[in-house]
């Protein structure tokens, strides 16, 4: 069996987050799911993670301080967010942001391309 990327999502809605994760897991990324930004730390301790996907419904969601907390303990990973504000957030690359009211799984997979 063939390495798969592993990704970390961390999101507090349920729905959004099995979506994502289902959706990715049928085009060969392996994910690993959490609710918080602590709890997913706790899970891929140890491990290479390819990329995060963080949503802002996070309770814990603190833009840019989750993004360093992340790469401290995980490494130069790189970090997507599943925006759901109807703006931009000013902090974050608009590359690096991926609108929840036009979620595209052709868009999510292109960036992660």
């Amino acid at each position: 069996m063939p390495y798969r990327k592993k990704i970390l999502i961390i999101e507090n809605d349920d729905f959004l987050r099995e979506i994502v994760g289902n959706l990715l897991h049928k085009n060969e990324y392996y994910i690993i799911n959490s609710s918080s930004v602590n709890e997913g730390i706790e899970k891929v301790h140890s491990q290479q993670i390819y990329t995060v996907i963080l949503g802002t419904s996070c309770l814990d969601y603190k833009d840019k301080n989750n993004i360093h907390y992340i790469k401290k303990n995980l490494g130069e990973v790189e970090i997507f967010i599943l925006n759901t504000n109807k703006k931009e957030i000013l902090e974050i690359d608009p590359e690096q942001q991926m609108k929840i009211s036009e979620l595209s799984i052709k868009e999510i997979l292109r960036k992660l391309a």
